[in-house]
C-alpha cells in the first residue's frame, strides 16, 4: 500500500488555485494584446492559454511528488486542460467553441450516471 504523506493545507491549496488565478490575472493583463509568433498573431487569451498548459501540469506534478497521490479530479482536469487548451491555441480560437465546451464535455458522465441511476 503506497504511502499518502500530508502537506501543509496553505501549500496545496497555493498549487490547486495558483494555476488559475495566474491565469486570469495574465488574461487580465493581456487581453488587448497581440502577439506576432511565427508567422501568426495570438491574442491575449491564447498567450495566457499556452502558458497555463503547463503551469497547471507543473503544479500538478509538485502536488503529486509532496503526497504521493492525486485525485480523480485532478486528473481529469489535466487531461480537459491539455486537450482544450492544445485545441485553443492550435485553432487560435478566441474565448469561444473549444473554451465553451469543456464545462459541457465535463457533465456528460455526470449526466449518464444520473440517467443510470447511480
Amino acid at each position: 500500500m503506497a504511502v499518502v504523506k500530508t502537506i501543509n493545507p496553505w501549500l496545496k491549496q497555493g498549487l490547486e488555485l495558483g494555476p488559475p488565478l495566474l491565469f486570469f490575472v495574465a488574461y487580465l493583463r493581456l487581453q488587448e494584446t497581440t502577439v506576432p509568433l511565427g508567422g501568426a498573431e495570438y491574442d491575449g487569451f491564447i498567450i495566457a492559454t499556452a502558458a497555463f498548459v503547463p503551469i497547471l501540469l507543473v503544479s500538478i506534478a509538485i502536488l503529486w511528488t509532496l503526497t504521493g497521490k492525486l485525485s480523480r479530479i485532478q486528473v481529469f482536469t489535466a487531461i480537459m486542460v491539455v486537450f482544450f487548451g492544445g485545441l485553443t491555441v492550435w485553432l487560435r480560437d478566441r474565448p469561444g467553441d473549444w473554451i465553451s465546451a469543456g464545462p459541457k464535455l465535463a457533465a456528460i458522465p455526470d449526466g449518464g450516471g444520473a440517467a443510470d441511476g447511480r
